[in-house]
């Protein structure tokens, strides 16, 4: 899996793209844990499902240019998710189990996120 960053104004991640179809297929499915503030990029995706998922995440879809169409927190396991006809990129993170603040805070609709190759 290729490492990027997502960029954000001045906020940025280290991030997993899942480019080929196996890694975009699988996402975060069969782990235990997933590092905080650590992002799943998943291309060519407009939908996701938490089938099997160990924990609950925090899911933002992406249109082909960046830009924010949908924020979904606290998404528990055995759930589908679709996020709009314009959805190609799906970002994914852990929930906060703490009750700290998602990886996505202060993202919000219409915000536009860079990802670059490290």
């Amino acid at each position: 899996m290729r490492e990027y960053i997502l960029q954000f104004e001045d906020k940025k991640w280290q991030c997993d793209y899942a480019a080929t179809f196996f890694e975009r297929g699988v996402g975060l499915l069969g782990r235990k844990t997933y590092p905080r503030n650590r992002i799943m990029v998943i291309p060519k995706c407009g939908s996701v499902h938490t089938w099997f998922m160990r924990f609950a995440i925090d899911v933002v879809f992406l249109d082909k240019c960046g830009t924010v169409l949908c924020i979904e927190y606290n998404v528990s396991p055995w759930r589908m998710l679709f996020g709009g006809s314009k959805a190609s990129i799906t970002l994914e993170a852990m929930s906060p189990m703490d009750g700290g603040a998602s990886a996505f805070a202060g993202i919000h609709i219409g915000d536009r996120i860079s990802i670059i190759e490290k």
